[in-house]
């Protein structure tokens, strides 16, 4: 018998290795053992082999392989096949997933866009097609499990149907696009379908009617990106909604809730402006009150445990509707990563940066156009960023660390001009969150659990305090 991974591959590194379905999405924990074994699974070795050299019973494995087999993970030939290559188990830290913004370009001019100047400059040079490949190859050597596929607006790509093939050759899921909805293309739909890829659409829409979310996203926007959720919910693909919050919509929230439960939307994700970009040039006009967004976020949250739906709901960082499930949520640790949950990602923005985050545009590790990704991804300075403990920043003092991990870095950096002050926009949410949330997260019945202990950190204080200054004073140069 000769075992052969089926629409799956191991993925992950040292201690933490997961079996990852590419189509489906799905990962299934693995032990070291089970992941060397598994990496041999590759159509060539016979079980009698791979008892040999891992010197387990036979009897074992076949029990191993046949619960695989029926979870659609593995097939057991008869006889010897053509060998299936896999790129080696990688190195930690390991890289699981990037963000890819296939271009700079976008057709809406929206008030809170955080990066509307950068999105610009980066259309001018932005990589080809080739281009574009040679990353997706690297990707592959690294054994990237799964990617996002974003812009500016990513319909505006004319060959992101190949961008998405080639994705799908190298056996990297891609787990969602995110649009603003106003442009449907049948040809990126069937592209996905021919991928046989489990894609979410993550779709951008600020309001229950056409007067508040057009004022943000410009005449017309509503109905379209109403119909383009209509159209892709038809083809079969889950939808998930992104609101900003603003004094447009903050009391409008649960309209907006309604509506999209009648659309038949799969998650609603609703979030605040950052201090970034178009949100700071529209900031009097825009932001809402913290007491307005405290008021609609108890709302929503009260909503959310009395009524069962089959929409799931995020608010911000503070709450998901998994969190009702699990009847837990996270606690940073002293030494946690202060984003924790982007320390295993990358972005590539168009024209070939690498960036921690969508929101850290202007902090670049470097770009694939003159290194590598391995290069870039196992850098000093990428992993300082990456591994920056709570404990390191002017937060670590604070009672409440242990909720927020510190905020954001990026914003600390761009407000206060220091990457280890505190991100003090961040304060009032979680403030709230632990005097209201908390408490009735208590009451029913759902606890704090601390994240797994980190694998150890290469955190250099001098790295990223050298950068950021160096930053700072060429943005002082040209004012």
């Amino acid at each position: 018998m000769y075992p052969i991974l089926k629409n799956s591959r191991v993925r992950g590194a040292e201690n933490d290795f997961f079996l990852h379905q590419f189509k489906e999405g799905k990962e299934f924990a693995l032990e070291k053992l089970h992941a060397e074994i598994l990496w041999y699974c590759n159509g060539e070795n016979s079980v009698d082999w791979l008892s040999e050299k891992f010197s387990q019973l036979n009897d074992d494995l076949l029990a191993f392989f046949a619960v695989l087999e029926e979870s659609g993970l593995l097939i057991l030939n008869k006889e010897k096949g053509r060998k299936v290559e896999f790129p080696p188990l990688a190195v930690s830290p390991y890289l699981q997933d990037m963000q890819i913004e296939a271009t700079g370009r976008c057709n809406l001019w929206c008030k809170h866009c955080y990066a509307k100047k950068e999105f610009r400059r980066a259309t001018k040079k932005e990589m080809s097609r080739t281009e574009f490949f040679e990353v997706f190859d690297q990707m592959y050597q690294l054994n990237v499990a799964k990617c996002f596929i974003s812009g500016g607006e990513s319909f505006l790509r004319k060959d992101l149907p190949e961008l998405i093939a080639y994705l799908a050759h190298k056996c990297i899921g891609i787990s969602g696009i995110f649009t603003n909805g106003t442009i449907y293309r049948q040809d990126v739909v069937d592209a996905l379908k021919e991928a046989g890829s489990n894609t979410t659409f993550l779709v951008s829409l600020d309001g229950p009617d056409a007067q508040i979310n057009d004022f943000v996203r410009g005449e017309g926007n509503f109905r379209r990106t109403i119909s383009f959720i209509e159209k892709v919910k038809e083809q079969g693909f889950h939808v998930t909604v992104n609101t900003v919050a603003m004094k447009q919509n903050v009391k409008q929230l649960p309209e907006i809730c309604h509506l999209l439960e009648t659309l038949g939307v799969n998650r609603w994700r609703v979030s605040i402006p950052r201090e970034q970009g178009e949100t700071i040039v529209n900031k009097k006009l825009i932001v809402p009150e913290w007491q307005d967004i405290f008021i609609a976020y108890e709302e929503l949250l009260r909503y959310a445990l009395r009524r069962a739906s089959s929409m799931r709901l995020q608010l911000s960082s503070i709450f998901k509707t998994e969190f009702l499930e699990t009847k837990t949520y996270y606690l940073y640790r002293e030494d946690t990563a202060c984003c924790e949950y982007k320390r295993s990602s990358l972005v590539l923005t168009s024209d070939g940066n690498l960036i921690a985050c969508p929101a850290s545009v202007n902090f670049v590790f470097g770009n694939v156009k003159e290194k590598s990704l391995r290069e870039i991804w196992y850098s000093d300075l990428a992993q300082s960023f990456k591994t920056l403990p709570v404990s390191k920043t002017e937060c670590r003092d604070c009672d409440i660390k242990n909720y927020c991990g510190g905020g954001c870095r990026i914003i600390a950096w761009k407000l206060r001009k220091n990457i280890l002050a505190k991100d003090e926009n961040a304060c009032p949410l979680y403030r709230f969150f632990f005097n209201t949330v908390k408490p009735i997260f208590e009451k029913e019945g759902i606890c704090g659990e601390k994240l797994e202990q980190p694998n150890p950190y290469g955190f250099d204080p001098t790295i990223l305090q050298k950068f950021t200054e160096k930053k700072s004073q060429r943005r002082s140069h040209y004012g």
